[in-house]
């Protein structure tokens, strides 16, 4: 599962601080009981059955504040890319997953 240090109140505190308007906007919607189980069920959560059966790719910001790529072993890292990579840097990321699915 996730580690219970990536789901920590700092953590989320500095989710919160490196894209404010979408964790601000949760808490506004979601209300604090549904946040606090979110993050249980990241931390408990431990993959996908059968993910062998698919492939897997792991992208990830460089400059992730929320997760370090110290913290990660994935197969690209997206340079400038924070957290939220796929809103930030669509980009990259389409032309990542572009290049997996077809190959050239």
């Amino acid at each position: 599962g996730i580690p219970a240090r990536l789901t920590s109140p700092r953590t989320l505190a500095l989710a919160a601080w490196s894209s404010p308007g979408t964790l601000t906007a949760m808490a506004r919607t979601c209300g604090a009981p549904f946040i606090r189980r979110a993050c249980d069920a990241l931390r408990r959560w431990r993959g996908v059955p059968r993910a062998e059966l698919a492939a897997v790719h792991h992208i990830h910001g460089r400059w992730d504040p929320v997760i370090p790529a110290a913290l990660v072993s994935a197969d690209h890292l997206v340079p400038g890319g924070g957290h939220a990579i796929a809103w930030t840097h669509p980009g990259p990321v389409a032309d990542f997953m572009r290049g997996r699915c077809h190959p050239s």
